[in-house]
Order: structure tokens, then sequence, then C-alpha cells
């Protein structure tokens, strides 16, 4: 986590939405210098089993984009996923995540 954290491209993270008011779900996202993202998914409610979800159009990706998810808390990779990412999390939990676009090369 600490690569995530001390990423030589020196740019801090933001919180992308704050649902505050009705679940209590954050998301907050860094860019990384190798143009992968930083994703955290953030309860920050009182109330247990909150699904808090990133959508890849927030990111400023395509919803049919395939996007390899890491989970970095776990240290496994989830796969390919496209459309977003859902995790579900206690009270005050997060979930840490390394989000890698996959771009296809077109050739005509």
């Amino acid at each position: 986590m600490c690569n995530q954290h001390q990423d030589s491209a020196f740019i801090s993270g933001e919180r992308i939405r704050n649902d505050n008011e009705t679940t209590g779900g954050q998301v907050w996202s860094k860019p990384l210098v190798d143009g992968d993202l930083a994703i955290i998914l953030y309860n920050s409610g009182n109330n247990d089993a909150v699904t808090v979800h990133v959508d890849w159009e927030e990111l400023g990706w395509k919803s049919t984009d395939s996007v390899l998810v890491r989970d970095l808390w776990a240290r496994e990779d989830l796969g390919s996923i496209t459309s977003g990412y859902s995790a579900v999390l206690d009270a005050h939990d997060v979930a840490m995540l390394r989000l890698k676009r996959m771009l296809i090369s077109r050739h005509y």
C-alpha cells in the first residue's frame, strides 16, 4: 500500500462521491504514475453491510471498458471487470483497490 500512497506522480487523491446523507458511502480516487488508479471505497457511516459502488464512468472511463481489479488489502487479483465494482463494508471499513484499464489496440 505504501507504493500507492508514495507514488512518484505526487498527485493527491480526491473524493469523487459522498453519500454521507444516505448510506455513508464514499469513493476516493488517486491517479498513479503508470496510469492506474488507486481507489478507496469507504463506509463512513455507523451501519454495517453497506454496499459502496464505483462506476467506471465516474472515473472517466466507459462502462464497457474492461478493468483489471486488484484488492490491495487481500493482495488478490479479482480479474477483469466491466461497468464498475461494489464492496459490502461494515461501519467505518474500507476497500482499497488498484484499477488498470485494459486498452484494446485496433489495427485497420
